[in-house]
């Protein structure tokens, strides 16, 4: 992942207006691989970005807002 990337992860998880350990939660991870994805650009599995997709969309993002997840797969 870029550091675009990164920062597009982030900005959607504040949007959502959600903590790092939250979102860990809600898709079973620890809060180190939040963290992870979002400053060192390491890989989300293709599961846990699938459901992290649906966890942001719950709370009214849109695809434009989750920009990350389109970059990512591309």
């Amino acid at each position: 992942m870029t550091k675009e990337v990164n920062k597009k992860l982030r900005h959607a998880r504040q949007a959502a207006g959600l903590l790092q350990r939250e979102v860990a939660k809600a898709i079973d991870v620890n809060v180190i691989s939040i963290y992870r994805w979002e400053t060192k650009g390491q890989r989300i599995p293709y599961r846990k970005a699938i459901a992290l997709y649906g966890l942001l969309h719950g709370y009214g993002l849109t695809m434009k807002d989750m920009g990350f997840f389109v970059e990512m797969q591309g």
